[in-house]
């Protein structure tokens, strides 16, 4: 084909080759997430991550080849972007930093192509977003939804069924809808097929959304009829059924049975959309243009651009070179307990389930004639603020448990307070997090202050606790003495908790 006059041969990827390294550098910076996202890998975002690079291969070469003006608005909402995937990695909050990555890159795009590539890069990123872990959150509903959908299918079945939050209780015996009975992986496959099939067959976007709506929807039906043949199974084998242990494979089959009609209706609603005579073509990729006017993109927006989005990852890897201090947790003073009292080194302190925990220290007080503990738990390195603030961190594990738990005024400072009943009886405990040498009772509050930990290269992360037995049904007496140890002898009697 003739070139015209004034423009370059183009072949994909190889339009701008001073754009595509910069595509390659911001590729990189962004390395951190790519590495924390592999852990993640399953066969389904392996799937999700192929269409991804169909897309990209099919529609790439219109994207870079778009002759609109460039969107220099969007070099400060790329800053905003950077910043934030700093902030959420040095906080180890997964779903929003691995969010950020995949976003950071397509708003990079539009800004130096033009709003007008913002479609085909959008429905790219929406199906990238089949890799994000932020799905699980849908966890708690689906598991809400499938206990009450199959307790009630059980009834009409003839099965006598009580429906609580997350069980299912029969004559037999109660079962539990868990974590991943709620369907999510049934879910997430499903969208993910769906999305396969509609980028690969259907050209209309609207339509697209309706197919993977309507397997969506099939998927999390099947997840009830998989959990009410389960307890269906459960009443008539009296809980004895081997399914009661394993039912994946009962999972899949049904889920299989489900998802058949599915498309099948899928491809009437694709017909009746776009109309049988277009059935042909539609697997085509759209033709590429054969030629782009050079210098359509400045090479200042171009760098600006790709600054916008280093600022975070440039952030993160100066903080990462600066030498991390070493825990010093010699000195009780951080306790916070009054100087009347002297501790003494307590060389077996109760340690919390915390992970990760790098240094460690405990004291007695005596406290009017009872004994008053206090502990430091320290994590050397501010991105094991991960594993200082995280939900799998609790002040119980193994025979110990959690009777309650709230934030009150503990003597002069805010403090969170526990009760954990061990074998040896109740103990009342009061801790809250050390961050950059800021305390807070707030995990919300302890992941914002790794942030400005982190840059600036302050102390370890703490957790602090102080704690005091108490009577088998009272607790009064161990409150009044944690206030006398923080307040000193002339603190007020303690309420009861």
């Amino acid at each position: 084909m003739k070139t015209p006059t004034g423009s370059v041969p183009a072949t994909p990827f190889a339009r701008d080759r001073f754009t595509l390294l910069l595509a390659a550098v911001i590729t990189l910076a962004l390395a951190p997430t790519w590495v924390q996202l592999l852990g993640l890998v399953d066969a389904q975002r392996v799937l999700a991550i192929l269409l991804v690079g169909y897309l990209i291969r099919r529609d790439g070469p219109q994207v870079v080849g778009h002759e609109g003006e460039p969107f220099p608005e969007g070099v400060l909402a790329l800053v905003v972007a950077s910043l934030l995937w700093a902030a959420a990695l040095i906080m180890d909050i997964g779903v929003i930093h691995i969010a950020l990555a995949i976003t950071l890159p397509a708003v990079w795009i539009v800004t130096v192509r033009g709003i007008g590539v913002a479609p085909k890069v959008f429905q790219i990123l929406l199906t990238a977003s089949l890799v994000v872990p932020f799905w699980g959150s849908l966890g708690l509903p689906f598991r809400l939804a499938t206990a009450f959908m199959s307790g009630n299918l059980a009834r009409l079945l003839g099965i006598e069924a009580e429906i609580g939050a997350f069980t299912i209780a029969l004559n037999s015996g109660t079962l539990r809808v868990a974590g991943g009975c709620g369907g999510i992986q049934f879910f997430l496959v499903s969208l993910t097929l769906a999305a396969a099939y509609g980028h690969l067959f259907v050209p209309r976007p609207w339509t697209r959304l309706k197919i993977v709506g309507i397997a969506g929807v099939a998927a999390v039906f099947a997840n009830w009829v998989r959990v009410t043949i389960l307890v269906v199974v459960a009443e008539m084998s009296e809980m004895q059924s081997p399914l009661m242990d394993d039912h994946d494979g009962l999972g899949w089959v049904v889920w299989t049975a489900c998802m058949v009609p599915a498309f099948l209706l899928a491809r009437r609603i694709e017909d009746s959309d776009v109309g049988g005579s277009e059935r042909a073509s539609r697997s085509d990729p759209p033709e590429a243009p054969d030629t782009l006017p050079p210098e359509t993109v400045s090479r200042g927006l171009l760098v600006a651009a790709t600054f916008a989005v280093l600022v975070g990852p440039l952030i993160v890897a100066m903080t990462s070179v600066r030498p991390e201090p070493v825990a010093d947790v010699r000195s009780a003073e951080p306790l916070g307990v009054h100087t009347s009292w002297a501790p003494s080194p307590n060389p077996t302190p109760w340690m919390p389930a915390y992970a990760g925990i790098d240094a460690s220290a405990g004291w007695v007080f005596d406290v009017e004639g009872g004994e008053i503990h206090g502990a430091r738990f320290a994590f050397e390195d501010q991105r094991r603020g991960q594993e200082l603030v995280q939900d799998g961190n609790s002040l119980v594990s193994g025979a110990d448990s959690l009777l309650s738990e709230r934030v009150r005024q503990g003597g002069r400072r805010l403090v969170n307070e526990s009760i954990v009943l061990r074998e040896s009886g109740p103990v009342l405990v009061w801790w809250w997090y050390r961050v950059g040498g800021a305390e807070t009772p707030f995990g919300t509050r302890a992941k914002l202050l790794e942030v400005t930990a982190r840059l600036g290269g302050a102390p370890p992360s703490e957790l602090v606790v102080l704690y005091a037995g108490c009577e088998p049904s009272d607790c009064s007496a161990a409150a009044h003495r944690l206030e006398l140890a923080v307040d000193g002898p002339g603190a007020r009697d303690g309420a009861d908790p």
